[in-house]
């Protein structure tokens, strides 16, 4: 079952909505408008396993995108700048000199229009050519679905011309108490041979490295006893010709 309700108003008057989600087993999620956030995900015990904030206005301050889409560019671009085609294209610095997450004002500073269809809750941003300097109209859509104890979400973006993209989702989770105290002593999995190596600033070199018997090494479960920021590489299957490279 899903529900739309008001969650805040922008200081132009624009109101923002929240879409309730909840499945036959009891489980309950929370997604705004604003910035497609993940603002709360309820197990059937009541617990709330995601970090966010009660009110629109938090969400409209600085924080660390907690549930937020991401978007055009996930992590850090080298510079601020890249190159397609032998046109150089500048985009906003908002880490020191590199640019996080595709600039200050991002997928996830962005109104989403939402739309209930199937059972699913479907979110869409239309990001006009040229902005924040990136080349090409893109139109990112982000499903929500839960079915019984299970949330998914599937991202897509379409584009009218050459342009990088890498959408990600940015929730914090805490399976103990809600944030309550730190998520260093969970067990983590991550179902990937290979991880990418950085460099200080927490940019990919190009160096591809394998996880096995290493710190990285997480295909069994193992307990996160560090901060974590890096890009783990799963592998696609060659064959599926919906994935197109630039």
């Amino acid at each position: 079952m899903i529900s739309r309700r008001t969650f805040g108003k922008l200081s132009n008057g624009h109101v923002v909505h929240a879409f309730d989600l909840t499945s036959d087993t009891g489980l309950r999620a929370v997604v705004l408008e604003y910035g497609a956030i993940l603002q709360s995900l309820r197990l059937p015990c009541g617990l709330d396993v995601v970090l966010g904030f009660d009110n629109l206005t938090s969400y409209l301050g600085p924080h660390p995108c907690f549930g937020t889409a991401i978007g055009r560019l996930a992590n850090r671009t080298r510079g601020a700048a890249f190159t397609i085609e032998d046109t150089r294209y500048l985009i906003p610095a908002n880490e020191g000199p590199n640019n996080l997450h595709g600039g200050p004002d991002g997928f996830d500073r962005a109104i989403w229009k939402g739309e209930i269809q199937d059972g699913a809750l479907i979110l869409t941003h239309v990001s006009p050519d040229g902005h924040q300097g990136f080349p090409g109209r893109i139109e990112a859509q982000m499903t929500f679905k839960l079915s019984g104890n299970t949330l998914s979400l599937d991202m897509q973006a379409h584009a009218d011309k050459a342009t990088p993209i890498n959408l990600t989702h940015h929730s914090y989770f805490n399976l103990t108490d809600g944030g309550k105290t730190s998520a260093l002593d969970h067990d983590l999995t991550v179902l990937c041979e290979d991880y990418l190596d950085l460099d200080s600033a927490n940019i990919p070199t190009g160096q591809i490295l394998k996880t096995a018997g290493g710190s990285m090494d997480f295909q069994t479960p193992k307990s996160v006893t560090q901060s974590l920021d890096d890009c783990f590489v799963k592998h696609h299957d060659a064959s599926n010709q919906s994935v197109k490279k630039l």
